[in-house]
């Protein structure tokens, strides 16, 4: 049984751990040591297909960004499919916001957040992007996987709260 199956059988009050496979969680901390200045970067496959999924339920690239506070380049960046690195501070980040949101519509209280939503929902149907349930949690992370699954419509189990990483990200210039 996979964590989103879990946590959707669980009650809502429940918290489950992160989705990121513990062995992918580890590989951010390298066992062999790393010469100073060189940083540490992982495969984006997996960042990139949990932020295209959270776009299909209706998260654009702007709230993501906020979310994740990160400028909305990067994010744009990634959800394109053009960056085919990051650091693993970012992945664990992207991993945390998934976390939250993975069974969550974004607030659409006013026009303009109806908007947003609306725009993200059809430009993920437009690219075919999955919603989180489409993706394959044993094999997310590795090096060029597809999801079988392409676009459908979901409404989640509510709505999404405001996002606040577990972790500071006080050293945002080097997470992307």
């Amino acid at each position: 049984m996979t964590t989103r199956t879990q946590h959707a059988t669980q009650s809502a009050t429940s918290t489950v751990g992160s989705t990121c496979p513990p062995h992918l969680i580890s590989a951010s901390q390298p066992t062999v040591p790393v010469p100073a200045g060189v940083t540490v970067r992982l495969d984006a496959g997996g960042t990139i297909w949990r932020l295209r999924s959270l776009v299909a339920m209706g998260h654009g690239a702007s709230r993501i960004a906020r979310a994740m506070r990160l400028r909305p380049a990067v994010v744009r960046e990634l959800i394109r499919g053009e960056a085919k690195t990051v650091t693993p501070e970012l992945r664990d980040l992207a991993c945390q916001l998934w976390d939250a949101w993975w069974d969550k519509r974004p607030p659409e209280r006013t026009q303009a957040e109806r908007r947003a939503a609306s725009r993200a929902r059809h430009r993920a149907e437009r690219h075919g992007w999955c919603t989180p349930l489409g993706l394959d949690e044993d094999e997310l992370d590795e090096p060029g996987y597809r999801p079988y699954s392409l676009y459908r419509f979901a409404t989640g189990t509510g709505i999404a709260a405001d996002f606040r990483p577990a972790a500071s990200w006080a050293i945002r210039k080097e997470i992307a």
